[in-house]
């Protein structure tokens, strides 16, 4: 996954390659297929969702069960802010899994946001292969 900050005339500049072992999956919105839709949480955290196993990812028998993944990453490590002070030398962020999901319960998880209400954090997911989102209680 590769990161891009936006300056204040719009151009972009390469922040960081982050190193996933899945394939990330979050919608782009159709009035504007090049923009990426992502999950930050309440925390400043970013949510990456997707499939860790290309073989059930692409399997389009609708019996098939898709494996998931949703990941955590601080957007407070990105770029040359963090440990590097602007000297351009950049920490590997930490990747840190959130769910994992080799039933195929969530069947092929797309796009996860954190919402925080009643002292408790919960995750919803949504996916291409079912109807509905699916909840998850944060530990």
């Amino acid at each position: 996954m590769q990161v891009y900050e936006r300056n204040a005339t719009g151009d972009l500049k390469f922040l960081q390659k982050i190193e996933l072992d899945f394939l990330p999956d979050n919608p782009c919105t159709p009035s504007a297929p090049t923009q990426l839709t992502l999950a930050i949480t309440p925390g400043g955290d970013l949510l990456v969702t997707g499939v860790p196993n290309a073989k059930t990812g692409t399997n389009h028998d609708p019996e098939a069960n898709v494996h998931s993944k949703i990941v955590r990453i601080s957007i407070a490590q990105l770029g040359d802010k963090f440990f590097g002070g602007g000297s351009g030398a950049t920490a590997k962020p930490v990747v840190e899994d959130v769910l994992m999901d080799f039933t195929g319960k969530l069947n092929g998880a797309t796009t996860t946001v954190e919402v925080s209400y009643s002292d408790s954090d919960w995750i919803y997911s949504t996916s291409w292969r079912a109807v509905g989102l699916t909840r998850c209680k944060l530990s």
